[in-house]
């Protein structure tokens, strides 16, 4: 795993931690993951943000259809 992938993990443990139902966590290190190209990881960050339905969902849900079209053109 690349280092700085493992110290935003680490980064959303503790900010998930400290914020309870927060969305903002989920919702950054979903984008990390789509990033990373870790596509079902970062749905599944995606999702929770839905889930929360407390901010970021339009972003999330963004995201969420980028990700769907990928993963379609993928072979």
């Amino acid at each position: 795993m690349k280092q700085w992938l493992r110290q935003v993990e680490d980064a959303f443990r503790k900010a998930k931690s400290a914020s309870g139902d927060n969305p903002r966590p989920h919702y950054y290190t979903g984008v990390t993951y789509k990033i990373s190209h870790d596509y079902d990881k970062a749905l599944e960050r995606f999702v929770r943000v839905f889930e929360l339905d407390n901010g970021f969902v339009e972003d999330a849900n963004s995201e969420y259809e980028a990700i769907q079209k990928i993963k379609r053109t993928k072979p």
